[in-house]
């Protein structure tokens, strides 16, 4: 710039400033066999006195015009290069940005693949252990609950780690496919390990459905026993028959809690089945998620050899178990039913002989206290024809009486 103005000053004739050649900077003219001399302040002259004031300036020369056009040229190369070099530093230090995010990512996903790798297998010791009691059931349901929640509050920042990639992707990331395909296998390792949380979750609940069920069937066996051996059978019409009502209403209850209980015992069986076929596919995923950490940390073995329960022998333990609860309370059941059909064979003959003798009683009162006694008080015939004809009417009603109990005595001999 210093040299441009000077260069300016040289074209229009001015001096800078007064003084000869050598006063460094002073003046602007220079003799040109001498270049070096008087300070970098000039640049061409050819003596050491101005020009007289009613003079005209000369025209600048072939040398100053050079000079500023080689001026010219290396600010603009100058200036291009500091473009060049600035686009090139803006483009490495988003570089360096983009490689930082990434770096970060990356140590972010390998936390959560360690975090469901580590899990899963301390998921599988206990997997598909559903308990042998509704205590130890609630109890493994209780522990269960508190794992997905703590499960749960990972998957926040899965979650954050997922938007995180999606930022990363939008924003034009050098490695956006790297990202999508590492970001991918995260969120199918977690939902595949969700999947199994939620399977545990509900073959669980369904244990403890169960078990509660079982275990108060087999608390009410006792008392359905003794209301099925009853020993004292009433001898009233009335009592005989609501004792039969009462009977029917105890079977009906034995039958809901059995039915309660298969019901729960066939859907226990089923969620096994599902979360067997759910464990089965874990490693798949986890093999997968191994892989992504070799990705990342180019060690793809750090994973390998982790302890594991065995999910099949597991389920071969829970499925026998159940099996041997139902077959228990199939014999209670069996046992139940056959003293109760025992008590109800009793209950309906015992009122169907109070029935007949109800009806022998009937007919044998009837024939005491009217047949007989009709018999013997009419004998007459009439004295006339009015009489004659009541006594006959009198009669055809006796015999319509007689003939209906005679009816209603072969019933009775019938029943017997």
């Amino acid at each position: 710039q210093r040299v441009l103005q000077k260069c300016c000053v040289q074209d229009t004739g001015q001096s800078g400033g007064g003084g000869s050649g050598s006063a460094g900077g002073g003046s602007v003219v220079q003799n040109d066999n001498n270049p070096s001399a008087g300070g970098g302040g000039n640049v061409v002259g050819s003596g050491n006195q101005t020009a007289p004031a009613d003079q005209s300036p000369p025209p600048p020369s072939q040398d100053l015009t050079d000079v500023r056009n080689l001026v010219l040229q290396n600010l603009e190369a100058v200036h291009s290069s500091q473009q060049h070099l600035l686009q090139l530093w803006h483009h490495k230090k988003l570089k360096l940005d983009q490689c930082f995010q990434l770096r970060l990512f990356e140590q972010d996903c390998e936390k959560m693949f360690e975090w469901i790798c580590h899990n899963r297998d301390v998921f599988l010791l206990n997997y598909v252990e559903i308990g042998h009691t509704y205590q130890l059931a609630k109890q493994l349901q209780e522990e269960h609950q508190h794992f997905a929640m703590s499960s749960m509050n990972v998957y926040v920042n899965i979650n954050r780690i997922l938007s995180v990639a999606s930022r990363l992707i939008d924003g034009g990331h050098y490695a956006a496919s790297h990202i999508r395909s590492v970001a991918s296998r995260l969120d199918r390792a977690w939902k595949d390990f969700a999947a199994g949380l939620d399977e545990r979750t509900a073959v669980l609940a369904l244990s403890v459905i169960f078990h509660h069920k079982a275990e108060q069937y087999v608390e009410n066996v006792p008392a359905w026993k003794q209301a099925s051996e009853g020993g004292n059978i009433p001898s009233e019409i009335v009592m005989l028959e609501n004792s039969i009502h009462q009977h029917q209403s105890l079977y009906e209850a034995m039958c809901q809690a059995y039915t309660e209980v298969y019901n729960s015992y066939q859907s226990l069986l089923n969620g096994l089945d599902v979360m067997l076929q759910v464990c089965h596919n874990l490693p798949t995923t986890v093999e997968a998620t191994e892989k992504d950490a070799g990705l990342i940390n180019g060690d793809s073995k750090k994973y390998e050899n982790r302890p594991g329960g065995n999910p099949a022998a597991d389920y071969s333990e829970g499925a026998s178990h159940v099996l041997a609860v139902i077959h228990q309370i199939l014999n209670h059941h069996r046992a139940l039913e056959q003293k109760w059909h025992a008590k109800k064979i009793k209950l309906h003959q015992r009122l169907a002989l109070r029935l007949f003798q109800e009806d022998v009683k009937q007919v044998l009162d009837w024939l005491a206290n009217h047949g007989e006694v009709f018999i013997r008080k009419n004998t007459g015939i009439g004295r006339n024809l009015q009489k004659a004809r009541v006594y006959q009417k009198s009669h055809e009603h006796f015999e319509n009486v007689a003939q209906e109990n005679d009816i209603f005595v072969k019933n009775i001999f019938s029943m017997t």
